[in-house]
């Protein structure tokens, strides 16, 4: 591409040094004895402090005196990305609304918009369409692909596939459709208007997040581990890579380097030369210090600072990581939800969701700069060996962004979930040129907000709930605590209300506590009235209970639950009632009394325990991480009553 279109737009957000400096200059005007003042933007607080900061300088910012809120009548569904699709013309977009229950087809030159229905609770997801212009669409919840030929909607029919189809790809050489499942399952279909089974795979880690078919390779990614498999036209497994950890920049406000490890594969596209490019998180696996004052913990001015950071990692045709060292990561784009590759192979676009920011810069940008060194996006750069700087621009969208796609002009198209549009940003100039509105009922919702962003200062939120809770799950991440120990990010699927208290420990009793230690304390947010707590609380109990793994057989089914209800096991004397456990803290023998979680969705859950030790369910029973005898009496059992034990378990 011609990186010079992109150059004129590249200084856009302020150096990190540039922000460092201005730091005095406000915390110098900060006075808590200043009596409190209404400031012209709302909020309230003392002198100088409505610039940002509170009368205690922690970057907190001035309670704002009016915190609104709305509940929408149908509740939202978790951010997913990839809901957008081009067509092959480039002129006709396909909307998976999964708010409002619809499909929707706009023609993006006459702006005519076509409404498709389909039942609630079915969650339309990621599309592809087939060589004959059908397009073929995702049902998440309705276990099934929906059909759509944009010709005579009135046809539109759907295939079964698994219980959780999440990615989906045309294989044209093959004349196949692939879909991806949370299970596990690869299937395989027809391309046709109709689409028939004609085989299905298992991949044994599971969780399945999008499949991509480039150059005649098939690629596989897994939600949160972010693996990739790359297989061959056989659906043959020839190598799995994942994307490279980071090493900080700058040392630590505890002398060490942070350390992070890749998390939550948010989307993964097939490039057109072949290969992928995923674009993920990347969360601290070194130390995280929590003072005891708070101070936006999780948050910070950069990667390096933060806990965790978005990251692009480019896999070549060969299966291999292209990215140079500590290459790939992103400043200030968080929540990662999408990534579009324009036609010519080189251009892409991320979306950071939770400050409606969408980058776009280069495959060979990202594939060579380290973006949290350099504070890419922001303003210059350091050079690489061939003497370039990073090529990029920040685009600003309207509030609650959910996907990007480029249309057959590459221009860039941005969906907005509230109100229900899309903007259109023009290739070379990157501004907003039009917007669709597409219709249909306001689903703006103030637990949505919160969760996936920070609505009382949406600009600066470096990490939004969703960040470690994605699609209201976890991340499977393991974090290190000082002075507290590892922790496993726990999952908020499956109705938690009837959990708790809350935390490992059990020492959060309700939402409202867990919003003042974590969204106030460690993320550095606002204090919240009981409304919004009432929000919050009241989205996350929409949360489906996570996905099940493949069903293991009947017989070692009844046979597992026959030794988890028995009494000389124990099971059961904890993990008991509608959501297995009885909500109490108790030591099981893993150093320290910790709550008894749910059982609900446990096999989509791991690595299990507290401290994430047991990578699969049979590493639980290892009495040096499960905790003996003391967590259950299970030592007595052979290996094929675990195996039926742990058959059981894959089904709740």
């Amino acid at each position: 591409m011609n990186l010079a279109r992109l150059k004129p737009f590249r200084p856009i957000a302020l150096p990190l040094v540039a922000v460092l400096a201005a730091i005095p200059a406000f915390v110098a005007g900060c006075n808590p004895d200043n009596p409190p003042v209404t400031c012209g933007d709302g909020f309230e607080g003392g002198g100088d402090c409505c610039s940002g900061f509170d009368g205690c300088c922690d970057f907190g910012g001035c309670p704002p005196t009016d915190q609104p809120v709305t509940i929408s009548p149908v509740r939202p569904q978790p951010l997913m990305g990839g809901t957008l699709l081009i067509s092959k013309s480039g002129t006709t977009a396909l909307v998976a609304d999964a708010d409002r229950n619809r499909v929707v087809l706009v023609d993006l030159k006459s702006t005519a918009v076509q409404s498709l229905s389909v039942p609630a609770g079915t969650i339309p997801g990621r599309a592809v369409e087939d060589a004959s212009g059908i397009f073929h669409v995702v049902l998440r919840g309705g276990a099934a692909i929906l059909n759509v030929d944009p010709s005579d909607l009135s046809t539109t029919t759907q295939t079964p596939v698994c219980e959780q189809p999440r990615g989906i790809a045309l294989d044209e050489a093959q004349s196949r459709i692939l879909v991806a499942c949370a299970s596990g399952e690869l299937r395989v279909l027809s391309a046709a208007k109709t689409p028939e089974a004609l085989a299905s795979t298992i991949l044994p880690e599971g969780d399945l997040r999008d499949v991509a078919v480039s150059n005649g390779k098939v690629y596989v990614s897994h939600f949160r581990s972010t693996n990739v498999d790359v297989l061959d036209a056989t659906l043959a497994p020839s190598k799995t890579r994942q994307p490279k950890g980071y090493t900080g920049a700058f040392t630590d406000v505890d002398g060490s380097t942070p350390q992070y490890a890749p998390t939550v594969a948010w989307r993964m596209v097939a490039k057109p030369q072949g290969g992928v490019l995923l674009v993920h998180q990347e969360a601290r696996s070194s130390s995280v210090v929590i003072p005891d004052e708070g101070g936006s913990t999780y948050g910070g001015f950069d990667c390096n600072s933060a806990i965790l950071h978005s990251s692009v990692t480019n896999i070549g045709d060969d299966g291999e990581v292209v990215n140079a060292e500590g290459a790939g990561g992103l400043a200030n784009i968080p929540l990662p939800a999408d990534i579009a590759i324009a036609h010519d192979g080189e251009r892409i676009a991320v979306l950071g969701a939770a400050n409606s920011q969408v980058l776009e810069t280069t495959v060979g940008t990202i594939s060579q700069h380290d973006g949290c060194a350099d504070n890419f996006p922001g303003g210059g750069g350091s050079v690489d060996a061939n003497g370039n700087v990073p090529d990029g621009r920040v685009l600003s969208s309207s509030q609650e962004p959910i996907a990007l796609a480029y249309d057959g002009d590459d221009n860039l198209i941005v969906q907005i979930r509230e109100p229900a549009m899309l903007e259109i940003h023009g290739s070379l100039s990157g501004m907003i040129m039009a917007q669709i509105p597409l219709g249909g009922e306001s689903r703006f919702d103030t637990g949505y907000t919160m969760f996936h962003s920070n609505p009382d200062n949406p600009t600066f939120t470096p990490v939004a709930c969703a960040s470690c809770h994605p699609e209201g799950r976890e991340d499977g991440h393991t974090w290190n605590f000082f002075n507290q120990g590892a922790r496993r990010t726990q999952s908020l699927a499956g109705n938690i209300a009837e959990t708790a208290p809350f935390h490992w420990t059990g020492d959060l009793a309700d939402i409202g506590a867990v919003m003042d230690e974590v969204f106030v304390k460690r993320m550095g947010g606002f204090p919240q009235s009981e409304e919004r707590v009432d929000a919050v609380s009241s989205y996350i109990d929409t949360f489906p209970a996570a996905p099940r793994v493949a069903q293991p057989l009947p017989d070692a089914v009844a046979r597992g639950q026959a030794l988890f209800e028995s009494a000389d096991v124990g099971c059961a004397d904890c993990h008991n009632g509608a959501k297995l456990t009885n909500n109490t803290t108790v030591d099981v023998g893993t150093d320290g009394t910790f709550q008894v979680p749910s059982l609900s969705g446990i096999a989509s859950r791991a690595p299990f325990m507290h401290d994430g030790c047991a990578a699969t369910l049979r590493d639980r029973f290892d009495p040096s991480c499960g905790g003996g005898e003391a967590h259950g009496h299970t030592a007595q059992l052979s290996e094929p009553q675990l195996a039926d034990l742990i058959a059981y378990l894959d089904t709740l």
